[in-house]
């Protein structure tokens, strides 16, 4: 295939794209079918319509997109990149002949797979953190508890029910038996 560089100042201008590939295909006589004696494509078109295929089978299985609607060009590489390495990491799982899953069920616990890592590290401060984030992380990350480790009584404290009402210091572990209902 020749290298051929086309540059269109006015992307709107359909008749001129028209023109220069007509032009392309009449200039070379092997464009020309020898059975019906029509014109053939120019090779630019048979090319990439012979090329397109994957991003067609892409566009297909991409199904469930990351993308959100941004004015930052960055963002919007990201996203793409987000969608092709899930398809290809469900390819590549199906390739292996994992059990196969639905497209929305593969890609939710992908993205917890990938993220418990973060998770994990996060939770292990979380000096600073609103509760709500804190709970959301024990949802998702239960703690373990080593089962070995003896568990110590409470500190004895004074009941605070008492210290209200009477003015009275009891110590107690939790309530004093007075206070109890």
């Amino acid at each position: 295939m020749d290298k051929k560089m086309y540059d269109f100042s006015n992307p709107n201008d359909v008749a001129e794209i028209r023109k220069l590939l007509e032009d392309d295909a009449s200039d070379d006589p092997e464009l020309v079918e020898e059975n019906t004696g029509e014109q053939q494509k120019p090779e630019v078109i048979t090319f990439y319509n012979t090329t397109k295929g994957g991003v067609d089978t892409a566009d297909q299985m991409c199904t469930f997109s990351v993308s959100r609607n941004t004015r930052r060009w960055p963002m919007v590489i990201f996203f793409a990149c987000l969608n092709v390495a899930g398809i290809n990491s469900q390819v590549i799982s199906i390739a292996n002949k994992l059990e196969p899953l639905k497209r929305r069920i593969f890609l939710k616990t992908l993205s917890h797979q990938l993220t418990i890592g973060q998770l994990a590290r996060r939770s292990l401060n979380t000096s600073g953190m609103p509760t709500h984030l804190q709970s959301r992380l024990k949802r998702f990350l239960p703690q373990e508890k080593p089962e070995n480790t003896p568990t110590l009584p409470p500190k004895r404290r004074k009941c605070g029910m008492c210290m209200a009402e009477t003015g009275f210091r009891r110590m107690t572990n939790y309530e004093c038996k007075n206070c109890l209902p």
